[in-house]
């Protein structure tokens, strides 16, 4: 099976996009192969 592409977005608080690394992760572990992500966060370092 082809793999689905999956945009995450999260525009809070470094600390909510941090905790997205682990969401990441567990989706992958959970379901290898499966999904292709992208993430995309509302920080924007000066």
């Amino acid at each position: 099976m082809k793999p689905r592409n999956l945009l995450l977005t999260n525009s809070q608080s470094p600390g909510d996009v941090m905790m997205l690394t682990a969401a990441v992760r567990d989706l992958h572990r959970q379901h290898p192969g499966k999904f292709r992500t992208a993430v995309a966060t509302g920080h924007h370092p000066r």
